[in-house]
């Protein structure tokens, strides 16, 4: 191998490498991340970065808050922040709702009353307030 076959390979060998890395990180940003080195900047101004005091869990609570005490899905929520909280909504993705749903439910924020079953969705309910528990058990 001489040296300008040495250069070739290695300017391809670059080139494959910056392409692989600019593709892993549109990725990581479509799912709500933010890309370390230098094309991170350009990635950001992609319009998918997060930039609200709030963090996107706390976005969905805050959409839950508005929903009536009942039993409701993840498009309840969607319909929710659509509704009540626009900016937020636009960057929060559906699976991104359906798995901050889910987690408060594995942390007993909210409670399951159907699960996903087939191409019928999950049904969680919100818990009652304490004051709201306070109030049946007194009556």
């Amino acid at each position: 191998m001489n040296k300008r076959d040495y250069l070739e390979k290695r300017k391809e060998i670059q080139q494959d490498c910056a392409d692989k890395l600019e593709a892993l990180d549109k990725v990581f940003v479509m799912f709500g991340g933010t890309p370390v080195g230098a094309d991170a900047n350009e990635a950001a101004a992609s319009g998918n970065e997060w930039a609200f005091e709030v963090s996107k869990r706390e976005a969905v609570r805050l959409a839950l808050s508005k929903l009536p005490v009942g039993i409701f899905t993840t498009k309840d929520v969607r319909v929710a922040l659509d509704r009540d909280y626009a900016e937020y909504s636009k960057r929060i993705d559906d699976n991104q709702i359906s798995a901050i749903v889910s987690w408060l439910a594995s942390k007993g924020q909210i409670s399951i009353h159907t699960r996903k079953y087939g191409s019928a969705p999950a049904k969680y309910e919100k818990k009652a307030a304490p004051e709201e528990t306070m109030k049946a058990k007194a009556g």
